[in-house]
């Protein structure tokens, strides 16, 4: 299935389905996606985010547009989320015969990785705050593989006391598939334009199987980064992107107004050029140099350069940074190069626990959905055996040396902290893989049964570990 987003001018046919949320969120993704993409994306619309000044020419627009720096926020901030959710690597546990088959290395049908889809699935949920995945099989086929879905393609929907019982999903500009129960049956309708390329006809219906049977409930989750309902959730990036807009906006004014100041513009007073034959006055000359002294036979004529100060640039310089400063706050501490000077330890630490509940409600929503996700596949398979998807957590490395961690292990035994805790925070710091459980660190570290000391010993494995330090 074609991953293609909607044409964002073309006009919705009659028949076609469309949630209202849909159509009041989509010019809030066409931007986002403008502002992610870049620098040429955003001047490559003209226009529709740097609006024509009064009685500019075309010619002067273009330079005009050309002059215009372009801040990349917006992408910046997203790679650097992305960079955090995945700073470990998600750890993806199979069952045996998912495993034994390799699927994790092809999970739809394009060779894409398990670790690599989901990846993929969180930059959309990071900048939209929405996608989907369905779990799809091809005819007679018994293992299914993995669709997703952007935010655009999600296009109606409907709920029955909580459970999904109705999904339209675009999959190119010329069709789309409607998801539905009917009689309790998991049913899929697709439908695709009429050979006028007006409106969208039915094209075929089919009912997915498994093991022979249909399914009671539609085989979609929707990724979100507040909750993984189907409803939309406000996109992470978007006040980010309206600031990025207006930081553009007054670039432009400020790298215009830089122009016109920095440049001295020539006048003449008491000389009048001569019309030519068009009735237009004829230039004087195009560029001073040795070569084009313009010589004029009135001794009253005078020619002199209009040279403005500048002083009003300084307002839109500070305005400028102020709204440098306001997109770092948003969530994107990691914008600004240093520390901004009204920034407190305080307001620093507020703008970190912003970053990580967006980070932190992502990781979570995702790892339940793929939990989901892969019930489902090993239950299409006909496998047994348990599944489940963990993404990281800890997105900033615990800066810990060793007599750090022993205190940690000291609180572990004094039943200040729990054991899940003393293992996260061996996670965070590095020490221990995010793939081991619990149970198989134990298995690894602790001391065989002929080994371990008496109950009455003082130290425990902290001891152990002191003991070894002491003989280095």
């Amino acid at each position: 299935m074609a991953e293609l987003a909607r044409p964002e001018n073309e006009a919705v046919s009659p028949n076609v389905p469309t949630h209202d949320d849909y159509t009041y969120r989509q010019p809030d993704w066409l931007m986002i996606r403008d502002f992610v993409e870049g620098e040429r994306r955003v001047k490559g619309k003209g226009t529709t985010y740097l609006p024509r000044l009064d009685g500019q020419t075309e010619d002067n627009y273009k330079a005009y547009l050309r002059r215009t720096k372009f801040f990349p926020a917006v992408d910046k901030t997203l790679n650097a989320l992305l960079g955090l959710l995945f700073r470990q690597a998600p750890v993806n546990r199979l069952s045996p015969e998912l495993d034994k088959i390799e699927w994790h290395k092809n999970v739809d049908r394009r060779g894409t990785h398990l670790s690599v889809f989901q990846k993929q699935c969180a930059k959309e949920v990071l900048s939209l705050g929405r996608a989907g995945v369905l779990v799809d099989a091809m005819p007679d086929a018994d293992i299914p593989h993995l669709v997703r879905y952007q935010a655009e393609h999600i296009a109606d929907w409907a709920t029955d006391r909580g459970q999904l019982v109705y999904v339209v999903i675009w999959e190119n500009t010329n069709q789309y598939r409607e998801l539905y129960l009917e009689g309790g049956e998991y049913r899929q309708t697709v439908y695709s334009r009429d050979d006028e390329g007006a409106d969208f006809l039915r094209s075929a219906t089919t009912t997915p199987l498994r093991a022979g049977q249909p399914l009671d409930y539609i085989p979609f989750y929707p990724l979100g980064w507040r909750d993984n309902d189907i409803e939309i959730d406000k996109p992470p990036l978007l006040d980010l992107t309206w600031l990025n807009w207006h930081h553009y906006m007054m670039s432009a004014a400020y790298a215009n107004g830089s122009w016109l100041t920095g440049v001295p513009q020539p006048y003449m007073t008491g000389y009048a050029p001569e019309v030519g034959p068009d009735g237009k006055p004829q230039k004087l000359f195009t560029a001073l140099s040795l070569e084009d002294m313009p010589c004029f036979s009135d001794p009253e004529a005078r020619m002199r350069y209009l040279e403005h100060n500048g002083t009003g640039l300084g307002h839109l310089e500070k305005l400028l940074e102020d709204t440098k400063g306001e997109m770092s706050t948003i969530g994107v501490r990691m914008l600004a190069q240093e520390r901004l000077p009204q920034e407190t330890a305080t307001s620093a630490r507020i703008h970190r626990m912003s970053e990580i509940s967006v980070l932190t409600g992502t990781s979570r929503n995702l790892s339940d959905a793929f939990t989901s996700i892969l019930e489902t596949v090993r239950d299409w398979a006909q496998d047994t055996g348990d599944v489940e998807t963990r993404l990281g957590t800890e997105f900033f490395p615990v800066n810990a040396d060793a007599d750090q961690l022993l205190k940690y292990a000291e609180l572990y035994k004094a039943g200040a902290i729990t054991k899940e805790e003393l293992h996260d925070i061996m996670i965070a710091a590095d020490v221990r893989s995010a793939e081991k459980t619990i149970a198989e660190v134990e298995a690894e570290v602790m001391p065989q049964p002929e080994q371990e000391l008496g109950a009455d010993d003082q130290g425990g494995g902290a001891a152990g570990v002191n003991d070894e330090r002491r003989a280095e």
